[in-house]
């Protein structure tokens, strides 16, 4: 036997229905709702006297998607002339699973890259799958106020022209600790 008693219903998926429809339904469970000497709302799939059959709607359900796998390589993709895969493209600071102290949150993420950056591309910075910032050179970026916790970094190259993704590295994950009031 199902009982769920509520004391106060609010964005009820459900509605009452007093009259018994003539119609024989599928294999469903039914549902229903009476009310205590306490005034509480009672839901049951026992038909009590004084019950209230209650018709469920259905539920509204959106369909999930997969969360991207930032490390997955990206597949090549043809173009007007050969492209040439930078054979280093990494970040190199901080260090894969590092912990970085910095109460303001102002981190540097170095990178190294070879052969030297194109004109004709792009290099970002990508962090927790967004962009972050530009790479100029093969220094690195200066980052202000990253919240603390886990953090995944990894460069990806675009065409300047099109837009079009041609190589990403390797993703490294850090820990950004700053200190808290709570703790």
């Amino acid at each position: 036997m199902l009982v769920i008693a509520l004391s106060h219903v609010t964005g009820a998926y459900a509605e009452s229905s007093e009259k018994e429809e003539s119609a024989p339904q599928e294999e469903v469970k039914r549902i229903y709702r009476t009310v205590d000497e306490f005034g509480n709302v009672i839901f049951t799939d026992e038909r009590v006297p004084g019950a209230i059959e209650v018709r469920v709607r259905e539920s509204n359900t959106v369909p999930g998607t997969a969360p991207a796998d930032l490390n997955a390589p990206i597949p090549d993709q043809e173009e007007d002339a050969p492209f040439v895969r930078y054979r280093t493209l990494a970040v190199t600071s901080p260090g894969n699973e590092e912990a970085v102290r910095a109460n303001n949150g102002d981190i540097t993420i170095s990178v190294n890259i070879l052969p030297a950056p194109q004109d004709e591309h792009l290099i970002e910075l990508l962090m927790d799958g967004g962009v972050v910032g530009e790479v100029d050179g093969t220094t690195g970026v200066s980052l202000q106020n990253v919240d603390r916790g886990e953090h995944v970094a990894r460069l990806r190259v675009k065409d300047r022209r099109t837009g079009r993704v041609l190589q990403t590295g390797p993703s490294r994950t850090f820990y950004v600790l700053r200190a808290s009031r709570l703790n």
